[in-house]
């Protein structure tokens, strides 16, 4: 019965309309939210990687730049290692 009205009758039609345009957006604002993060992730790596070239040039010591961008970036030293050693 429930079909038969959103199929065949107007007012059911505009319901279902509503119902999918409401999906569609929630949706849209997902993948949205997903791209900004990932944007906002690959800054922050990129951000990372230039300050260890530049804390190189410097000539601190792995182990120096490793609690500098701890610090920096508010993450844990085992993060900042990974980037560090993965140089």
């Amino acid at each position: 019965e429930r079909m038969n009205f959103l199929k065949n009758n107007t007012e059911g039609e505009k319901e279902m309309c509503q119902i999918m345009e409401e999906l569609v957006e929630k949706r849209a604002k997902k993948e949205l939210q997903k791209g900004i993060q990932k944007g906002r992730l690959e800054g922050i790596q990129k951000g990372i990687q230039i300050t260890i070239k530049l804390y190189r040039q410097l000539g601190l010591s792995k182990e120096q730049i490793i609690e500098q961008l701890a610090a920096e970036y508010e993450i844990p030293q085992s993060e900042a290692a990974k980037y560090v050693y993965a140089e």
